[in-house]
């Protein structure tokens, strides 16, 4: 993926801003918090994909 990095940072922010409103007590803490989780397990998972590709390339080789 080209902007997988863009995209993960995005995650990160998103998450951190959700356990910020955790902290605090404010509204929506917790839909924020798991917005970030999925989209990092999202990114994750496709990245995990690709590396397997990546080996499966490679020993076939």
């Amino acid at each position: 993926m080209k902007n997988e990095k863009l995209i993960y940072g995005i995650g990160i922010i998103v998450l951190i801003a959700g356990v910020v409103m955790k902290i605090s007590h404010l509204e929506f803490g917790n839909q924020v918090f798991l917005i970030g989780v999925i989209l990092i397990s999202v990114i994750q998972s496709l990245h995990i994909k690709e590396l397997k590709n990546k080996i499966k390339e490679l020993a076939n080789k």
